[in-house]
């Protein structure tokens, strides 16, 4: 649930693969060096937050016996976020929301090739980053039902977020959608005294719940359409 670290200095090395890592720890190596992915990735960071992202390799500088200049790479990355409209402002990640960080994995997953697993997506967001997240990966998925090498069509998560759900509910019932009732999987976990752990899928139809889930997730049923 807890992905890429904010930090002032990231590693440019991606290791020579080109997977994310498992806390995402390689993630901004591999948008350094796939300048098409991180344009991809500030076209969702915009229309979700207003952001954008700017991932350079630090070079460093020295001059030679006859007084030449010269410049080299080094390890080092220089990352940097702005508000769209404002150049100017250029913040380190620990210096933004920790939401971007969290954020920053996800996005770059979801436009990748292959199945997508994820703990907590909505880790840190607010609720309309939330919803526009879930988006996203519903166009990705509705993207990889029909053309090779856009996210498997698959997605599978765990997460706690109504809002979520909900998009997922209204993208189903969406008669623009390809997604239908039977390309979903809804399951809901929960633990009880008598029989422990317990897994049950909520089906849909229509993209409307045809079960509302326990009180205990969201607790008032007034204030809650699940």
């Amino acid at each position: 649930a807890t992905r890429l670290i904010p930090q002032r200095y990231y590693s440019a090395s991606t290791s020579g693969l080109n997977n994310q890592g498992v806390t995402g720890e390689r993630t901004l190596a591999l948008l350094a060096a796939n300048p098409t992915l991180l344009k991809r990735v500030n076209g969702h960071l915009e229309e979700m937050l207003g952001l954008k992202l700017h991932v350079r390799v630090r070079t460093r500088e020295y001059i030679t016996s006859d007084g030449k200049r010269k410049r080299y790479a080094t390890d080092s990355l220089d990352v940097r976020v702005t508000r769209v409209g404002y150049e100017e402002d250029r913040l380190e990640l620990p210096d933004v929301g920790f939401g971007v960080s969290q954020l920053l994995p996800v996005l770059c997953a979801i436009l990748s090739p292959g199945t997508l697993i994820i703990e907590e997506p909505e880790s840190n967001l607010h609720p309309a980053a939330q919803q526009k997240l879930m988006r996203i990966m519903v166009k990705q998925v509705e993207a990889g039902q029909t053309s090779v090498g856009i996210s498997g069509g698959t997605l599978i998560m765990e997460t706690h977020s109504e809002h979520f759900l909900l998009e997922v509910l209204r993208s189903i019932a969406d008669p623009e959608c390809s997604l239908t009732d039977d390309d979903v999987s809804i399951l809901y976990v929960h633990t009880t005294p008598q029989h422990g752990t317990v897994v049950k899928r909520h089906t849909t139809s229509n993209g409307v719940l045809d079960e509302r889930f326990p009180k205990e997730f969201s607790g008032d049923y007034e204030l809650s359409m699940i």
